[in-house]
């Protein structure tokens, strides 16, 4: 006898797959999701550093204009400096300090003294060893110069002149000896946390006494040889074209355009 059924072809249902069957695949799209959520912080990060660094460049295209572009090429590289250093510090989540040199001692230090920034962190390998972060150090355009806080102001003054109260640079930190790359040098610097805050210094008791970092930037001429004692290379010139920015204890920036914001 024939079979019947021979000729008919054997189907078999295919049910559609369910997520819930393929744990991978849920596991895979849910890290896709996430790696698209950490992307876009990066890409912003990235942005922020290319701003920065833009802005720099900026700095660097106006310093030889005449002085007062000169004054505000100065501050929008100093903006650019202090917001890279705070990205690195978030993204890093680890310290990140601005360093402004202060040092005499070599002769290439003495041609950047008070005009030269650098971006650096903690050496991971090598203990109270800094490294650079932020690329190439940072100058300031050629005859302007970070104004010393207060009580260093009238050595850097024609015959110790005087200069009006509180149109100076006001940092947490005295100038402090620290390696960077394995040379010792003398530094202001601004330290900024993971959050991308400042930190607030340990002769601070709490942020109620701290009130952040200002840093004033104003035109100096070259010191005459023999005009005083005073080691110090160069004469602040008028305290009435200054300019800067003001870092608050969280991080953030006010442009200080003139001398009458600093006495805000």
């Amino acid at each position: 006898m024939t079979n019947p059924f021979r000729n008919v072809r054997r189907r078999s249902a295919r049910v559609p797959a369910s997520p819930a069957l393929h744990p991978s695949a849920a596991a895979v799209g849910g890290g896709a999701r996430r790696a698209s959520r950490a992307f876009t912080l990066i890409e912003l990060l990235v942005v922020m550093t290319i701003i920065s660094l833009f802005i720099g460049a900026m700095g660097k295209l106006f310093s030889n204009s005449n002085g007062l572009t000169g004054l505000q090429a100065a501050e929008n590289s100093l903006i650019g400096v202090i917001n890279l250093a705070r990205a690195q510090a978030s993204l890093s989540q680890n310290v990140t300090r601005v360093l402004i040199l202060e040092d005499q001692s070599t002769p290439d230090n003495l041609s950047h003294y008070l005009s030269r920034f650098l971006i650096v962190g903690p050496d991971p390998i090598i203990p109270n060893n800094w490294i650079p972060t932020g690329g190439a150090p940072v100058d300031l355009p050629p005859g302007i110069y970070v104004v010393p806080p207060g009580p260093g102001v009238p050595n850097h003054l024609p015959n110790n002149g005087a200069w009006p109260q509180n149109r100076w640079s006001q940092f947490s930190n005295n100038p402090t000896q620290l390696t960077v790359n394995g040379v010792s040098a003398l530094y202001f610097y601004i330290e900024f946390n993971a959050l991308g805050a400042t930190t607030i210094p340990a002769n601070k008791s709490n942020s109620n006494s701290y009130l952040g970092e200002i840093l004033a930037l104003g035109k100096a001429t070259p010191r005459p040889p023999g005009e005083q004692s005073d080691p110090n290379p160069i004469n602040f010139v008028d305290p009435d074209d200054i300019n800067g920015i003001r870092i608050s204890i969280y991080g953030t920036l006010t442009q200080l355009n003139d001398a009458q914001d600093f006495g805000l």
